[in-house]
């Protein structure tokens, strides 16, 4: 069947700001699959259930080969090359295949002893900058930044650079001016450290997917290995900070939990996965494009329609999660969605999830009367951006 167009905007206004706006679990349970209109009033299927979610994001019918509306100030016609998380098969394939040996759980636990080594290192920084210090300055926001430049091979003197065009590029409403901007200084600067790794090779992995690419029967251009560089630059350190703030306030307000973590720290990979749940950072949705006609949940999506499906509705379906809203580290482990489903599932969620493991555990033993620093009312939320966080969260102890 087919359902009327539905005058309603994409849901955004949040009660709580640790939980989705409350109109999504309306719409899960009355009206799964339903047009809305998105944030920038294009007309949309909405897909809001656990299972309808994954069918979405796991069927290859639903395209990723396209500029998102709210992106298409960043496409130049002279430039031939797209993020590969916007490339279908085979092409996606092609870059999947160059990056997933880097990422996989045994890469991943080599990195653990310089991870803790970093975080350690940023919890003295915290410590240095006393009482009511900016958690997400002095701790979250760095930890994962000096991963992925070590990891990349980018200098980390550069983070104020890459870091404020990421934000830019992150920003729900800003001038298409500006986007497009910040958008080509990172390209330009990924160009550059290809440029570079080519003249003097290190042991990174920029130098390690050059190397790898000489090898391959389609080479990577260097346009295309700055695309990669870009897109593992930017995820690789906004995604993991704002889970570590979101995290640090959401525990602060269970206090057992807190101590429960405290007392039995080998549980954290546990409160990890509760808190990728529930907290949902892609927060408005993961777009795709239907190639053909498909039937989603008793809904007919015609070729040519847009599609959204909501990652923070389906992680707290109620038909597979017991107490959805409630995190539950005993709970039978079921796959969430927050790093996705299906062929562009996050590359890099093996090392997300190390990296929160060993800060969280840490600063919860450095800091065990670890309290926010302000009123609740007064936590900046990331409203305003593409992935949910708090731009600030000053702490005491």
């Amino acid at each position: 069947m087919n359902c009327p167009v539905a005058h309603q905007t994409m849901p955004t206004e949040r009660v709580d700001p640790l939980m989705p706006p409350p109109a999504y679990a309306q719409l899960r349970a009355e009206a799964p699959v339903t047009k809305v209109l998105d944030l920038v009033g294009q007309e949309t299927w909405l897909v809001t259930r656990y299972a309808d979610v994954r069918a979405v994001l796991g069927d290859t019918r639903f395209s990723s080969d396209f500029i998102p509306p709210e992106f298409r100030d960043l496409r130049r016609d002279e430039d031939p090359v797209k993020p590969f998380i916007r490339l279908d098969p085979p092409e996606h394939t092609r870059f999947r295949r160059a990056l997933t040996g880097e990422f996989t759980v045994r890469q991943i636990r080599l990195l653990e002893p310089g991870i803790r080594q970093l975080v350690e290192s940023q919890l003295d920084e915290l410590e240095r900058a006393g009482q009511g210090a900016d958690l997400v300055e002095h701790f979250a926001l760095p930890i994962p930044s000096l991963v992925i430049c070590q990891l990349l091979g980018v200098p980390y003197s550069d983070h104020s650079r890459f870091q404020q065009d990421s934000k830019l590029l992150l920003t729900r409403e800003i001038a298409p001016e500006e986007r497009a901007g910040a958008g080509e200084r990172l390209r330009d600067y990924m160009l550059e450290l290809v440029h570079l790794k080519r003249r003097e090779p290190d042991a990174a992995l920029m130098s390690r997917l050059i190397e790898r690419s000489a090898e391959m029967e389609q080479p990577f251009s260097d346009l295309e290995l700055a695309s990669i560089g870009m897109l593992l630059l930017v995820a690789g350190h906004e995604t993991t900070a704002n889970m570590i703030g979101l995290t640090t306030v959401a525990l602060l307000r269970q206090p057992d939990k807190v101590e429960a973590l405290r007392a039995d720290p080998a549980k954290v990979d546990a409160y990890v996965e509760e808190a990728l749940r529930l907290l949902t950072i892609v927060h408005n949705g993961v777009r795709r494009l239907a190639t053909e006609d498909i039937e989603v949940g008793g809904q007919l999506i015609r070729k040519g329609e847009w599609v959204v499906v909501s990652l923070s509705a389906g992680n707290r379906d109620p038909e597979v999660y017991a107490e959805p809203d409630a995190l539950d580290v005993e709970r039978k482990r079921v796959s969430h969605l927050s790093f996705g489903f299906g062929p562009h599932q996050c590359l890099g969620q093996q090392l997300a999830r190390v990296e929160m493991q060993i800060a969280l555990a840490a600063l919860f033993r450095r800091f065990p009367s670890l309290r926010v620093d302000l009123p609740e009312e007064e936590i900046p939320y990331k409203n305003d951006m593409l992935i949910y966080g708090v731009h600030r969260l000053h702490v005491a102890w």
